[in-house]
């Protein structure tokens, strides 16, 4: 039978469903990144007969979402199917799998799981039960379905789009929100590796959505980031749907490039176990500082993403500014911080210590207002006051984390640092601004016992 040329193509592409990357990128942009496979049956004998694969492409950055695939085969007509799979070197989304999780349970011969704790448990021995503990799923995104199929030659499939009533697997509900997940965690990942090669997540990311555990309780189950497989699980069940709450991907997003970028990251899931929480006032200073870099970060990278402030909930219409918190809400009824050592152990004081470290001209700001957050005054320095400015980059805070040989940091962030005064002596060191005024000056205003203003710690 002769041998005659094949081409498939076409593009995919996502009309987002995330306002903010609607808003910045457009309704409908380019994939990049994912996995294409290219599958075609022949009709033999008046049957079509099995799929097989012709190959698997990546579709790059700079393809525009297209995707080509060409070969010699027979002139038996054909039908195709392409299916596409959320995976890379940097990144895979995984799907929901409760065989799995049942399979484990019965290993375990747990009769009730009382919360993450135990499916962090679970998590580990997946690895023991099965070759695959999760799987990245072939999402089909095209089917021919004609009957007498198609003729060699070039055959172009024009642009398949993920949307809402989308054909196939293109407008499931589940890979259309994988699409969407994948498109913002690749744009952050890029967002790091742009700021320098040190900066870059060190390993592979995964995030698993849809994510509930059958055995779990709704009410119990929360997102978390899993700092021994590196996974990000995202909730959805009865009660709670992560993937409508941009601000938890982000914000567990930031948690994984944290563990990647320091030492001791394991123990936030001992002290998971001890406490049954990581929020809140912490009896360990580095649990409080994982969950405040966290969310402070989460809100950093959505303003350099977006252009905007994000908002203080999710439900919520008012923006969240990138000022620190006043002293007197620390220790107020929300919080109840009344000294500097709570302070340091709760993620909110650490939000407003990053937020300390990263506010310019802060001698302009007021410490002493009863608002949740800090307020430009509205008094000057008087003439001849001269006013130190010791305010970081974005970057400079990512650098505390980072071995720096040449600024005499000879080792990566280490848990015994995960302190006011660790972090303090860190930034004294890498950044050639911050200085012991500076550092005088971050603790003071976090006091809630202290008085002083900006301006009394900074101009001189």
């Amino acid at each position: 039978m002769a041998q005659v040329g094949w081409t498939l193509r076409g593009r995919v592409l996502l009309r987002h469903d995330i306002q903010e990357l609607a808003d910045t990128y457009g309704a409908i942009s380019p994939m990049a990144g994912i996995r294409v496979r290219v599958q075609a049956r022949e009709r033999i004998a008046g049957a079509w007969g099995n799929w097989k694969k012709w190959d698997d492409v990546i579709i790059h950055e700079d393809d525009d979402g297209a995707f080509q695939v060409s070969k010699i085969k027979t002139d038996r007509r054909r039908r195709f199917r392409i299916q596409v799979q959320f995976k890379d070197d940097e990144l895979v989304v995984y799907g929901a799998n409760r065989k799995l999780l049942r399979q484990a349970t019965r290993g375990l011969r747990l009769g009730i799981i009382r919360g993450l704790v135990d499916e962090l448990l679970i998590d580990e021995l997946l690895k023991h039960i099965s070759r695959i503990p999760y799987q990245a799923h072939w999402h089909t995104i095209h089917v021919d379905r004609m009957r007498n199929g198609r003729g060699a030659g070039i055959i172009d499939l024009g642009d398949l789009v993920f949307q809402p009533n989308g054909a196939d697997d293109l407008g499931d509900e589940t890979a259309y929100r994988q699409a969407n997940i994948w498109f913002l965690y690749k744009k952050v990942i890029g967002h790091f590796a742009a700021i320098g090669r040190d900066y870059r997540f060190k390993k592979r990311v995964a995030v698993k959505y849809p994510h509930s555990n059958p055995l779990i309780g709704d009410r119990i189950e929360a997102p978390y980031a899993n700092p021994y497989n590196q996974m990000v699980y995202l909730i959805k069940n009865t009660r709670d749907d992560d993937y409508l709450s941009i601000g938890t991907l982000l914000h567990e997003l930031m948690h994984i490039w944290a563990y990647q970028h320091c030492r001791g990251e394991k123990n936030m899931a001992w002290q998971l176990a001890l406490h049954r929480t990581t929020h809140g006032l912490q009896k360990k200073t580095f649990v409080a500082f994982h969950e405040g870099f966290a969310e402070w970060a989460y809100m950093a990278v959505y303003r350099r993403l977006f252009g905007k402030d994000p908002k203080t909930t999710d439900t919520s219409d008012i923006d969240a500014p990138a000022l620190p918190l006043n002293r007197s809400y620390l220790s107020g009824a929300i919080y109840g911080l009344p000294t500097i050592s709570e302070v340091e152990r709760h993620e909110w004081g650490w939000v407003s210590f990053f937020y300390l470290l990263t506010t310019r001209e802060l001698f302009r700001y007021t410490f002493g207002g009863t608002h949740k957050y800090v307020s430009k005054t509205r008094a000057r320095p008087r003439r001849g006051l001269r006013c130190a400015d010791p305010a970081m980059e974005f970057p400079d805070v990512l650098r505390l984390f980072l071995t720096d040989n040449a600024a005499g940091q000879a080792r990566k962030l280490r848990q015994s640092e995960m302190n006011f005064a660790g972090i303090l002596a860190r930034a004294s060191t890498l950044v050639p601004q911050f200085n012991a005024a500076a550092r005088t000056a971050v603790l003071s205003l976090l006091d809630p016992t202290d008085t002083r203003e900006p301006r009394d710690l900074l101009c001189r």
